[in-house]
């Protein structure tokens, strides 16, 4: 299994912080219960969240559909062993998976709901194209699937910030800032790509759908 990654908070030491410091930055259950509503999980849907870190999001998608197949994917071994506590503690059955997001361990055709929510920042750009072209194997014909990252800003004097951000000073956050994203989702095979929110100006809510078999 790969092990070149990114944790969350750049360093494995702070994952125990990840929680309470999303929190302060206002990543917590506003956030999470906007990311719910945009992915419209219905009862019976099988639902892949990849990059889900320490379980926040799919812990809510199970509580709010009990009937939903969860399964939580991240490459971080110890961030999923927070994952794994909070779901017990919660009594929330989610299955819990530890693999990259470029290499998914699902048969083709296996999710109807695919979600992510500020992981993608953290790979270059071919690991992006790779973890997008993944993530359409993975979703049935219509599945959708809800991408929710860092983009544009949108804020006064933000184009400049973005032009700064798009030159790859940080590889990673270039095609975030530089609003690559949806043409990245749409070279992975979605269809009708659109954004359908911005929570805080800067963090884009993308939802896209598989086409019809």
């Amino acid at each position: 299994m790969a092990t070149n990654y990114i944790p969350a908070l750049h360093y494995q030491s702070l994952d125990r912080f990840y929680d309470p410091l999303v929190s302060l930055l206002g990543y917590g259950r506003t956030f999470h219960d906007l990311v719910a509503n945009q992915l419209s999980l219905k009862e019976g849907d099988a639902v892949l969240d990849i990059g889900a870190g320490t379980g926040t999001l799919a812990i809510l998608l199970k509580q709010r559909v009990p009937s939903a197949r969860v399964v939580g994917l991240d490459i971080d071994p110890a961030i999923l062993t927070i994952a794994r506590d909070k779901a017990s503690l919660a009594e929330a059955e989610v299955q819990w998976v530890e693999a990259p997001a470029q290499d998914l361990p699902f048969p083709s055709r296996s999710f109807d709901r695919g979600v992510s929510t500020l992981a993608l920042h953290h790979l270059r750009t071919a690991d992006k194209r790779a973890c997008l072209n993944e993530a359409a194997r993975v979703l049935r014909p219509e599945g959708v699937f809800l991408l929710a990252d860092f983009g544009p800003l949108l804020i006064p004097g933000g184009h400049l910030v973005n032009r700064v951000l798009a030159h790859n000073i940080v590889e990673q956050v270039g095609d975030n800032f530089a609003g690559r994203l949806p043409a990245l989702l749409l070279e992975a095979g979605f269809r009708d790509v659109n954004t359908v929110a911005v929570f805080r100006r800067h963090v884009h809510l993308i939802r896209a759908v598989m086409p019809k078999a």
